[in-house]
């Protein structure tokens, strides 16, 4: 199939030698670069550094933006949004020896109604804590290879879980479910997944209904790797982006696959999916905005979606993250050659980039008030950053 068809727009590199200096701000260990193109009136301060003696793999801002929880290798901790106030979050479901062993936190969330969290891990579990306490709730556990991803629906009733075993996973937690079931979108799914009664899940079988929607059979194994999730707006939809380069679309209200295409040519490493649009990025260096059918998503037959605009970077995108403040909208974006962009994804517009972070940009998160995002990173730092946009 065919790559979309997209429009390059080539947004300038911007370096602090081609920079005029009235365009460059900077503090002691970073430097921001504002596109001299862009008549914006634009800045940005640095909040906020919180270093770890782990790679950061995600980071996300509560719905308040109050808090800003941050997924290490086997551990989950909390902060307030000047990096303080620093809580960590039992792994008590895991012996000190397991505890040893490296296991990447891929995903953060909180839920909407600000009453739980949950973690997506490398070991294939999906943990879940109860807030403020931080009391370990749920361990759930189904997934047969590392947990990639996942997002709450906009109610805080339901997790969506996507991994490289190539299923998404909608999991009810208890308040609403009191059973365990599991479905399969095909009679070839049945054959090649596990029956619930080899899960064995930590939380009791009569605790949590989970519906389990696998990749169809001619996906092929290598392609096939859910490596990002994300929810539409109104928690209808959830996109996931693969090893392949594919996006892939069900709908959460009878569980069918509505569409896919071939979006990037090689590996998604981040899809976001908020007001301004469903956004994705991946090792073919670029970051896209997609343009998808208007009202619903049905008939989404492939390729369904236009490429808005194609934001390049030079290197791999490994992260992004929309935002919409009244009717600016914005990207933000990070790469592995650890600079932190933000975007106009309606223009493809570069506004400004920032410099500190001394290995890969491994996630990123805006507030949907326009004024923080924070930043993880290969070098273990989280940097929370406010900033303005007129």
């Amino acid at each position: 199939m065919p790559i979309a068809s997209m429009s390059y727009d080539e947004p300038p590199v911007l370096l602090p030698a081609t920079v005029p200096p009235e365009f460059v701000k900077g503090g002691g260990d970073w430097l921001c670069m504002f596109n001299p193109s862009v008549r914006r009136v634009m800045d940005i301060k640095q909040q906020a550094v919180i270093a770890h003696d782990r790679q950061v793999y995600s980071v996300s801002f509560s719905l308040d933006y109050s808090r800003v929880a941050v997924g290490v290798d086997s551990g989950v901790y909390l902060y307030d949004v000047h990096g303080t106030d620093k809580h960590e979050l039992s792994f008590s479901d895991v012996g000190s020896e397991e505890r040893l062993r490296e296991n990447a936190v891929r995903r953060v969330a909180f839920s909407p109604d600000g009453t739980l969290l949950a973690a997506a891990s490398d070991d294939m579990k999906i943990r879940v804590w109860q807030l403020p306490s931080g009391e370990l709730a749920h361990t759930l556990v189904g997934h047969q290879r590392e947990v990639t991803s996942l997002a709450f629906t906009p109610d805080s009733a339901t997790i969506i879980s996507a991994s490289g075993d190539r299923t998404l996973r909608v999991w009810t937690l208890p308040l609403f479910s009191d059973y365990y079931s599991s479905f399969y979108s095909s009679a070839s799914d049945r054959s090649s997944s596990p029956e619930p009664e080899s899960l064995e899940p930590d939380v009791a079988a009569d605790e949590v209904e989970c519906t389990v929607l696998s990749v169809e059979a001619d996906f092929t194994v290598s392609a096939t790797a859910l490596t990002s999730l994300a929810l539409s707006p109104d928690g209808l939809y959830a996109a996931v982006g693969t090893s392949g380069g594919i996006i892939r679309v069900w709908n959460l209200q009878d569980y069918t696959p509505i569409g896919q295409w071939q979006a990037h040519d090689r590996e998604i490493f981040t899809l976001d999916w908020g007001r301004p649009g469903l956004v994705s990025g991946g090792r073919d260096r670029k970051l896209v905005r997609w343009s998808l059918p208007p009202h619903t998503l049905n008939p989404f037959i492939a390729p369904g979606a236009d490429a808005k605009k194609v934001m390049r970077h030079e290197e791999y995108v490994l992260a992004a993250a929309t935002a919409q403040y009244g009717h600016v909208p914005r990207v933000a974006s990070g790469s592995r050659d650890g600079r932190l962009q933000m975007w106009d994804p309606k223009k493809g517009e570069l506004l400004f980039c920032i410099i500190g972070h001394k290995n890969s940009i491994t996630a990123v998160d805006l507030s949907q008030d326009g004024t923080l995002m924070v930043s993880g990173s290969g070098d273990g730092e989280v940097r929370i950053w406010s900033y303005t946009i007129i």
